[in-house]
């Protein structure tokens, strides 16, 4: 009897926790450290319970061809580690650490799946009022650009603060009138998180995130149902001008940083490798270089970094490259490639491809509510396979965090039995 009674107490409860986690995790990422770790495992605590105590009575199939084929490819990255680790014969904890976030993905999307999607679609306000926060927060606590390319409080690494800004503006644009017609409030707070999230990227004079901004136009389009194919891609490449316009015109830090971008370019071809550019030709190429000698396992999670010595040493690397790949590759396949093989790569594909294939599915099958839904999931994760050009993103626990998080909150509204609820169905389509 406690047991039943638990259970049938449990969900409401259950349900309002979920509701808070998926409001609130946006809300304090750019201002609280830790933040989105805390509740990336506080909603796993969550779904676990969740899982455990109402598995006997859940709204449909726990394990169906969706659930299973996003099961495998959250996995994928533990596997690519484990293999290449015992191939190696060097087992080491800590290179699990940001990988583990994609399998712990699992239960917390089995969990959102079979719960009302209105408690998850409450991700829809979190994301504004997250980005106004940031952007008051850098204002007060402006970020040091030239010493350690960090924000908010030094600890927020610039690259990711101002992808994770360019993807939460984009995201706040495309959720007006989403899921219902938003009142005018509403429609203004999302519109002003849009124009500051773009504005906070700028800022930073980071130039990778740009990369995105055509597809994230053009997704945006689509959610709008309105002219032709050709119609949009007019549209898209005329704001995508006019955005890169303003960057480049209206602040002095992109301008310079643009600028600086052409003249690397330039000096490159003349034979100096020490440039931002040069530097990370430079570091590809060794990750290149490693990936053919060794395709299927690779050298092993971590041991680029310590093997930048030696490159140095053999003159593949200049000593200032070697000093940056220290770091990072600023390439997130041709880091798996190199450190994990040919699986590494796979995991790297699955982790973004998977997801994407998913919500495409869902949009040309499913109602408005998840449609929108879908087109948001795959801004994300086209999003973030572009900032992967340039940059590591999924080499820190709280950006991997973020993408599970929001991932798993959108593809489990995308997949979401919706038809069962009562809702209204916005009519702009």
């Amino acid at each position: 009897m406690p047991r039943f009674i638990l259970a049938k107490i449990s969900l409401p409860i259950i349900e309002k926790l979920v509701l808070l986690v998926i409001f609130y995790y946006p809300v304090f990422i750019f201002t609280i450290k830790g933040s989105t770790s805390f509740f990336f495992f506080l909603l796993l605590l969550i779904a676990v319970f969740y899982l455990c105590w109402n598995h006997k009575s859940m709204r449909f199939p726990l394990w169906d061809r969706t659930s299973l084929i996003f099961a495998f490819a959250m996995a994928t990255p533990v596997i690519a580690i484990l293999l290449s680790q015992a191939y190696h014969k060097n087992f080491n904890l800590p290179s699990y650490d940001a990988p583990s976030r994609f399998l712990l993905t699992i239960p917390i999307y089995l969990m959102l799946r079979q719960i009302n999607w209105r408690q998850t679609a409450i991700l829809q306000l979190g994301i504004p009022i997250g980005i106004i926060g940031g952007l008051l927060l850098l204002i007060i606590a402006p970020y040091n650009w030239v010493d350690n390319r960090s924000t908010t409080g030094q600890f927020f690494n610039l690259n990711h603060f101002s992808d994770i800004a360019l993807m939460l503006a984009f995201l706040s644009l495309i959720s007006i009138n989403w899921p219902n017609h938003d009142r005018l409030p509403a429609i203004i707070l999302k519109f002003f998180a849009f124009l500051c999230g773009v504005y906070m990227a700028i800022q930073t004079g980071e130039r990778g995130g740009l990369l995105t901004i055509p597809p994230l136009v053009l997704i945006t389009l689509m959610s709008l149902n309105t002219g032709n194919l050709i119609r949009k891609l007019l549209i898209v490449s005329v704001t995508s001008f006019l955005l890169l316009a303003i960057a480049y015109l209206g602040t002095d830090i992109m301008h310079n940083r643009i600028d600086l971008a052409f003249n690397d370019i330039e000096a490159y071809a003349k034979g100096q490798k020490d440039t931002s550019l040069g530097i990370r030709i430079q570091l590809w190429q060794a990750a290149w270089h490693f990936f053919i000698e060794n395709p299927v396992f690779g050298i092993g999670p971590g041991e680029f970094a310590i093997s930048t010595e030696s490159l140095q040493m053999n003159k593949v690397l200049t000593a200032e490259a070697a000093f940056m790949g220290r770091a990072e590759i600023h390439n997130e396949i041709l880091s798996k490639c190199a450190e994990t093989g040919i699986f590494g790569l796979l995991a790297s594909l699955f982790v973004i491809f998977v997801p994407l294939f998913l919500f495409i599915h869902s949009y040309r099958t499913s109602s408005n509510i998840q449609q929108i839904a879908s087109l948001m999931g795959c801004m994300l994760v086209v999003g973030f396979f572009i900032y992967g050009f340039t940059v590591e993103i999924f080499n820190l626990k709280m950006t991997v965090s973020f993408y599970c998080l929001t991932m798993a909150a959108l593809l489990a509204i995308a997949t979401n039995n919706i038809n069962s609820d009562t809702y209204i169905v916005s009519d702009k389509a």
